[in-house]
């Protein structure tokens, strides 16, 4: 089989970008279970290291 140039240009030109891999992704259920989970651990963390810091200061 042989590919035009048109051809393979084509090809690249469908496929979907990086963003709307992400968002076909987040809207899947387990995307969604996924990134819950990711923000729920990042923000626990993003506490914590707050507590931290104002826990530095005050000592």
């Amino acid at each position: 089989m042989h590919t035009t140039p048109d051809k393979a240009h084509q090809d690249v030109t469908t496929r979907p970008s990086r963003g709307q891999r992400f968002t076909t992704w987040i809207q899947e259920p387990f995307g969604s279970v996924m990134f819950a989970s990711v923000a729920t651990i990042s923000s626990f963390g993003f506490v914590l290291s707050g507590m931290w810091a104002i826990q530095t200061t005050l000592n």
